[in-house]
């Protein structure tokens, strides 16, 4: 406990009043350094607060802008059934495509059996089904289940998630865009597609046609 200055009275005070003082002087001084230090302190938090309210509003002036250039997209498609119906035509003829079902948020396009050519040879894969979700993501999942281990779906595809690389964001953006025939397209050929420094695993693990 800090110790305190006692009472002084009579002649003491005339003796001691300069050492009082200073110790006035030094108890302002510390309660100003005090306060000065929170002040910096805050005036530091203050500062960070606004560059990352800054940084907020720039992004969501761009969401802003990006959202009202979507909107206005999609107020020029004036006709709704040929658009949807130019998709589905164009989903339809893709190769490898055997059937289409269509879920609340989401297009599912099963596939033909799929073969995949390596190395001079060819590997069976079997047939796929590949969701479509409007809300922006993509499952691949295995319907013949010829993976050398369960959930082994495809060489770049793990329990459902496949590993599109760069293929991913345009492929989101083409979803985005309701252009579900290029969106199909791409994966289809994602399927047939085999890099083996990027793989979970061998394309040999399937057999072979």
């Amino acid at each position: 406990m800090a110790q305190k200055d006692g009472p002084i009275a009579g002649s003491g005070w005339k003796l001691a009043a300069e050492a009082r003082r200073e110790s006035f002087q030094a108890f302002v001084r510390r309660a100003i350094q005090s306060q000065a230090i929170a002040a910096e302190a805050e005036a530091a938090s203050a500062k960070a607060d606004i560059a990352q309210l800054s940084r907020r509003l720039v992004a969501l002036e761009r969401q802003v802008r990006a959202s009202s250039g979507r909107l206005t997209e999609l107020s020029s498609i004036e006709e709704l059934q040929p658009f949807a119906n130019q998709q589905f035509d164009r989903i339809a003829a893709l190769p490898r495509v055997a059937a289409l079902a269509l879920a609340e948020t989401s297009l599912e396009v099963q596939t033909e059996p799929i073969e995949l050519e390596w190395e001079e040879r060819r590997y069976r894969l079997g047939d796929y089904r590949l969701t479509i979700d409007l809300r922006g993501d993509v499952r691949v999942d295995s319907l013949a289940h010829l993976g050398p281990k369960p959930g082994w779906d495809h060489p770049h595809v793990q329990d459902g998630l496949p590993c599109l690389g760069n293929l991913r964001p345009g492929i989101l953006k083409l979803i985005a865009e309701l252009e579900l025939a290029l969106a199909t397209q791409l994966l289809l050929d994602f399927l047939v597609t085999y890099q083996p420094e990027t793989a979970y695993t061998p394309i040999e693990g399937w057999p072979e046609a």
